[in-house]
């Protein structure tokens, strides 16, 4: 896992960097990484999050992210969403970037 610097969105209509990671899907899940992200960045303990099941497919999520990323990065897909006030972009190459939403 590599952790990248904060950032803010000063531009009109930007939206700011909140936090970013990386992961490796094949030791962690895409969602495991994704709550991993949002607890963080929240600072709450991830079992205290609702379920991200609740706002999106998480089975869809892990059978896109994870099969693509052992096809390649040719193969890059990515995943955004709305989930605990950020705007989630989860990609098959292991990166998870939270924007304010």
């Amino acid at each position: 896992m590599t952790e990248w610097s904060i950032g803010t969105g000063d531009g009109p209509g930007e939206r700011a960097l909140v936090s970013q990671r990386q992961y490796d899907w094949g030791m962690t899940t895409p969602v495991e990484g994704i709550v991993e992200t949002v607890a963080e960045a929240t600072g709450r303990p991830f079992d205290t999050l609702p379920p991200l099941e609740h706002v999106i497919d998480t089975g869809a999520v892990t059978a896109l992210l994870a099969a693509a990323g052992r096809r390649g990065p040719a193969d890059g897909v990515e995943i955004s969403f709305r989930y605990e006030g950020f705007l989630v972009t989860a990609y098959s190459t292991g990166r998870v970037t939270l924007y304010s939403d």
